[in-house]
């Protein structure tokens, strides 16, 4: 059957993007130190972009850990889909190392 592209947007779970977002950036200063990302959570449910522009792998995960994450090579990105006053962690081997994000809200 063809679809229409309401139907489409229903199976997106009617969270749409909205407001100006925002983007930023980390330090990891201290090596192998885990570092909210973003620093605070947004109030509302949010999508986050994280890009890797440092010349190290980071790891990025759920847990205010350095020892658990996904890789998150030099010039890798990835994105999550957080609800309200979640955050994700990052850390790295090396200190003083980047990590960039774009954040947009939802609803």
């Amino acid at each position: 059957p063809t679809r229409r592209s309401s139907d489409l947007t229903k199976t997106i779970t009617g969270q749409f993007p909205f407001g100006t977002g925002s983007n930023g950036s980390i330090t990891l200063t201290n090596a192998d130190t885990a570092y909210s990302i973003p620093a605070s959570a947004p109030t509302e449910n949010y999508v986050i972009v994280l890009y890797n522009g440092s010349d190290t792998d980071m790891y990025v995960g759920y847990e205010n850990s350095n020892s658990n994450g996904l890789l998150l090579p030099s010039g890798g990105r990835m994105s999550f889909d957080l609800g309200a006053n979640q955050v994700v962690y990052a850390y790295c081997g090396s200190a003083g190392k980047i990590l960039s994000y774009s954040l947009k809200k939802i609803k």
